[in-house]
């Protein structure tokens, strides 16, 4: 490969990991230098680490299917190779989010040219919510790495029809849905999409989509097996589908979050009994029950979830996090939306984006939301947003060209 080639893979990850890193050293005096986790996602996924590294399993206070074990293992992984080290996971994580916007370069550039995935590469690279979520253990930063990997994978296999990339792409899909539940729905969804929209015979199309959630299926069943091993009834995933869609629609559900603060509802105190299936299957009858006796309250908190998952910031996130936010966001959002509707009419690829985003955004709205759960979309945003820009950009030389 020339260097030219390389030009803008060396641009775009030293400018990515460069920015992680100052991150690290330079938010809250250092507070990212320490060897130490605050947040209560944090404390979940590391405690499950070390079950997983002391061989007492993928569990944590007795529950073993609170979290999907990807991420855990991850964890385990750098703690074992690192002496427990909290900071070498935050870099670790830095190189995820480098190599993220790498993908990011190579996605736009099979659904659009170079230029486009540069300016994509680019705008991951300095986005803020994305160079920041390097720096906290929760999953979202592995997620987005191997959701992108996936993706990038079906792009391969739709544009040169090669089995190899469609086989791969289930596998990550697999691996994916394994660090966040939420993309084994992306894998059936994109699985119907090739069904609809690949050319061919019906029997070409249904192919590869068989293919892809058979490899998928493959990687996902051993957590499956598992689940059914202890609990003795099929648990995809996790014991708390029941628990976020309670959390979201119950009397004391403040709707700007959708969680709970209130202390005097009636649930139990022992958190080994609060995730089990008997409990989760509880949780879920009652806030459907809530939700088809509070119609009007429910569309309420339905609307503010919709705003909180999509504002540029919380209330009371810092000064310089405000003025960045305010500036980045809007311009990726609108310019984003924008690209995917000029585009809708000439590319496949954007139907497919949108019914991403709308789904998410609808899982989000009827259960809890929060400003990380639209994280894992933002990279396909920056893409559209991309296009719009080069748009812009060709424009103006087109004019200055024009003009002189």
């Amino acid at each position: 490969m020339s260097f030219a080639r390389l030009k803008p893979i060396v641009v775009i990850f030293s400018l990515a990991m460069i920015l992680r890193i100052f991150f690290l050293f330079a938010y809250n005096h250092g507070k990212f230098l320490k060897d130490e986790i605050s947040g209560s996602d944090e404390v979940v996924y590391s405690t499950i680490a070390d079950n997983f590294s002391s061989g007492k399993g993928f569990v944590i206070d007795s529950i073993y299917a609170r979290r999907t074990p990807v991420y855990p293992l991850f964890l385990a992984v750098v703690y074992s190779l690192t002496k427990h080290s909290v900071v070498a996971v935050r870099v670790a994580q830095c190189f995820l989010g480098a190599f993220s916007c790498l993908l990011l370069y190579f996605i736009a550039t099979q659904i659009f040219k170079e230029k486009v995935g540069l300016i994509a590469g680019v705008i991951c690279a300095v986005d803020y919510s994305m160079l920041q979520l390097s720096a906290y253990l929760v999953s979202e930063t592995l997620y987005i790495f191997l959701f992108l990997f996936a993706f990038l994978f079906f792009l391969l296999y739709y544009r040169y029809k090669n089995s190899c990339y469609i086989v791969f792409s289930g596998i990550l899909f697999g691996l994916t849905s394994l660090c966040r539940e939420l993309a084994v729905f992306m894998l059936f969804i994109t699985a119907v999409w090739m069904v609809i929209f690949i050319n061919g015979a019906l029997k070409v199309r249904i192919k590869p989509a068989a293919i892809f959630i058979i490899f998928a299926l493959i990687v996902i069943a051993p957590w499956v097996l598992r689940n059914y091993r202890i609990y003795h009834r099929i648990i995809p995933f996790t014991v708390s589908s029941g628990h976020s869609l309670y959390l979201g629609n119950n009397e004391h559900t403040p709707a700007w979050i959708g969680g709970y603060e209130n202390p005097s509802w009636n649930m139990p105190l022992d958190v080994s009994n609060f995730f089990t299936p008997e409990t989760d299957e509880l949780l879920k009858k009652k806030a459907l029950r809530f939700m088809a006796e509070n119609p009007k309250r429910s569309v309420i908190y339905a609307k503010d979830k919709l705003i909180n998952m999509w504002q540029p910031y919380y209330s009371d996130s810092r000064l310089l996090s405000k003025v960045v936010m305010s500036i980045l966001y809007p311009s990726v959002l609108v310019c984003g939306l924008l690209g995917l509707l000029v585009t809708l009419a000439k590319s496949k690829i954007s139907l497919l984006v949108i019914f991403s985003l709308v789904f998410y955004t609808l899982v989000h709205i009827f259960t809890i939301s929060g400003i990380r759960y639209r994280y894992p979309l933002m990279p396909f945003l920056m893409i559209y947003a991309a296009y719009i820009l080069n748009m812009i950009l060709e424009f103006l030389i087109y004019r200055r060209r024009g003009a002189g």
